[in-house]
């Protein structure tokens, strides 16, 4: 049989436009939707570049420091980020050719490992672009623009070595409760959330514990609240989650919107819960007590939206990120202008978004 290498055709890259021709195709038939998206990505580049801006100078002035007085561990830190960046890509790629419907075909390997390798040189290369321009703001010579270059190749080489290592599949590198016992959704929501504490996920954060630097415990710290909030972060998403799971699995079932809602809410409000509880801990550490009422309202307020925007768009879960931005969006644009509207607007919010959800 020929091999498909053996022609001047290239499946992946064909895929690819194929894929972004249709994306072109849904943007333009959806022209108010895709506005509307424009507009808020656009404002909300405008307000991070508003906030890059004024955070720049005091950044640059805190790596100038770091890097005089600890350049070693400044760039191993640099590397072992760009290392798990390309890990993970490598990885996350590697796992999405395996299950692609193209990987029965008589396709050349080489083909396979040089589409994923163009995706990491790519990065790679903004790697070293942004560390170029970091450079020639702190004034640095050529000799730490090359030196940086190198570590950029050497942590793209390791990430993807790293990333060639066998594939296991998620039922047992994620699983951390039993599936075990009598079913229900809630266990359902908590087997997801824990998934965050296995060993496979839970790895990868654990390891900035070393970027902390050796007698200071106030970064130990830091990095210890960081690796807290990417832990619980990550648990709200998937048990949020299940209910687009649930509705892909149940949806032909005589199962009434309302229960599925209902049931779907102990565990994120569990999550919340520690996640004010985790709040206080920290300021009370840090003697500021009186930030800990407006963050919690605000964490619980968003937990709500973001709760809401999931199960009105349980079946599209594609659109759940860009609704909740959309809903963001508005509510900070109103709370910059008529600050006296944000309640009623954020109580209307929620009422419009389970009323759709109850209605689907």
């Amino acid at each position: 049989m020929t091999r498909m290498a053996t022609l001047p055709f290239h499946p992946y890259r064909r895929e690819q436009q194929l894929a972004w021709r249709n994306r072109i195709d849904r943007w333009r038939e959806h022209g108010s939707e895709t506005a509307f998206h424009g507009l808020a990505i656009l404002f909300a580049l405008g307000f991070v570049m508003f906030l890059a801006i004024g955070a720049w100078p005091r950044l640059l002035t805190a790596l100038a420091t770091g890097l005089s007085r600890w350049p070693l561990a400044v760039s191993c830190a640099a590397m072992f980020a760009m290392c798990v960046h390309h890990a993970s890509l490598a990885q996350s790629r590697r796992q999405l050719w395996a299950r692609h419907w193209l990987n029965p075909q008589p396709i050349e390997p080489r083909l396979r490992t040089w589409t994923i390798r163009r995706g990491m040189i790519g990065v790679a290369m903004v790697h070293a672009l942004i560390g170029i321009v970091v450079m020639a703001k702190l004034s640095r010579g050529p000799a730490s623009m090359m030196i940086w270059c190198l570590l950029t190749v050497a942590a793209a080489w390791i990430g993807n070595h790293i990333g060639k290592s066998a594939v296991v599949p998620a039922a047992q590198r994620e699983q951390v409760l039993r599936n075990a016992g009598p079913g229900s959704f809630t266990r359902w929501q908590w087997i997801e959330a824990t998934a965050t504490l296995a060993p496979f996920r839970l790895k990868r954060a654990l390891w900035l514990i070393l970027l902390g630097p050796a007698g200071h415990w106030t970064g130990m710290i830091v990095v210890l609240v960081l690796v807290a909030c990417f832990v619980l972060l990550t648990a709200w998403s998937r048990s949020v989650s299940v209910l687009a799971q649930a509705e892909r699995w149940l949806g032909t079932q005589p199962l009434a919107p309302a229960r599925l809602l209902r049931d779907g809410l102990p565990g994120p409000v569990v999550i919340l819960m520690l996640a004010c509880g985790f709040l206080f801990f920290v300021f009370a550490a840090t003697a500021s007590l009186s930030w800990f009422v407006p963050l919690s309202i605000a964490l619980v307020a968003a937990g709500a939206l973001h709760y809401a925007c999931a199960a009105a768009e349980r079946r599209r879960p594609a659109r759940i990120g860009w609704l909740y931005a959309g809903q963001l969006l508005l509510l900070a644009g109103v709370m910059q202008s008529v600050p006296f509207l944000l309640l009623p607007l954020f109580c209307l919010q929620i009422f419009l978004l389970l009323r759709g959800a109850l209605r689907r």
